[in-house]
């Protein structure tokens, strides 16, 4: 929660308690996996008010940016 003590929170109140989770691993190419971020609802329990998700299906290795095999 990067924003949590964050002097101008008054000014964006709605997204200060956003929340990211960067998942990586080093078994596939540029380590990066997945990132989730959340804004949680305004009440324990409902639902959030955003949520965001982006997930890697498909890595292919850097030969593949240069035009060769993955």
């Amino acid at each position: 929660q990067p924003f949590q003590y964050d002097e101008l929170r008054d000014r964006f109140e709605e997204m200060a308690d956003k929340r990211y989770s960067i998942i990586v691993s080093d078994q596939i190419p540029g380590s990066l996996y997945e990132i989730h971020t959340l804004v949680p609802g305004k009440e324990e329990g409902s639902p959030p008010l955003h949520e965001t998700r982006l997930r890697l299906d498909v890595v292919k290795g850097p030969e593949a940016a240069a035009g060769g095999q993955p």
